[in-house]
């Protein structure tokens, strides 16, 4: 259901504020490029009009599409809420902070293995991928300190 000579039209938040821009339309869903070069599904549940006009602007502010929804890997683990958005100093998004309690504490999720938001966000890898690209994803800039912010406000563990 793609749309001729919409690829490329900018995605907005519900404030107007750059969130990405068009891939393509789908029955479904709109495939968005993320500021940062990532691309995501997202439910057209999640436009304004379903995104059925020409322009393309989420119901939402940019971080709320992701916030509080479940993140579940490819292989069906549900891996807890997303409780933070990390972007870089230019507004790219970096990695979905999920979690936050727990032994290990919250994961940093990066957008790359991000790959669809409905009522919930289905990651591409497994979980012990998501795991295991935890040193990298911590060194993204914008990370560390959200990390550290949701690592404060989890609950204490029994």
């Amino acid at each position: 259901m793609a749309v001729a000579g919409d690829d490329g039209a900018p995605v907005t938040d519900a404030r107007g504020e750059r969130f990405g821009h068009l891939d393509f339309r789908a029955a479904e869903h709109i495939e968005v490029v993320l500021v940062g070069g990532h691309a995501v599904r997202i439910a057209r549940t999640h436009f304004q009009g379903m995104a059925a006009g020409p322009e393309l602007r989420l119901t939402t502010r940019g971080d709320e599409v992701f916030l509080g929804r479940h993140v579940t890997t490819i292989d069906g683990i549900d891996i807890g809420p997303a409780v933070a958005v990390a972007r870089d100093g230019r507004g790219a998004f970096q990695a979905l902070v999920v979690g936050g309690g727990g032994e290990s504490g919250p994961l940093a999720v990066p957008f790359a293995f991000v790959r669809e938001v409905t009522a919930h966000i289905i990651l591409e890898p497994s979980e012990q991928e998501v795991r295991d690209a935890q040193r990298e994803a911590r060194a993204l800039p914008g990370v560390a300190g959200a990390l550290r912010r949701a690592a404060r406000r989890a609950p204490p563990q029994r």
